[in-house]
């Protein structure tokens, strides 16, 4: 939110389903990060979306969000093959 120097979104309703776990003095960077679309959750069998705010975040998730910062400021990257031995092991 910070390197993109995004607004706060304020009170906006958060859509996660625990939203009620996030930390206060974390809602508004959530809900901004949420409304630009950089930050999505994790889906739910039944529909619904959580955020986990206790959730570490692992190496393919920071390299996510990376890319969506990236995309945000520098518009649409091009994916290109990657040439790492462990290629294949990255989840899509």
């Amino acid at each position: 939110m910070r390197a993109l120097k995004l607004t706060p979104a304020g009170n906006q309703e958060l859509k996660f389903r625990d939203d009620a776990a996030i930390p206060a003095w974390a809602r508004d960077a959530v809900a901004t990060v949420a409304k630009e679309g950089l930050v999505k959750g994790y889906p739910q069998p039944d529909g619904t979306v959580t955020f986990e705010a206790e959730r570490p975040v692992t190496r393919a998730e920071l390299a996510v969000l990376m890319a969506r910062v990236f995309g945000k400021k520098l518009g649409t990257v091009a994916p290109v093959q990657l040439k790492f031995a462990d290629a294949a092991e990255i989840p899509p």
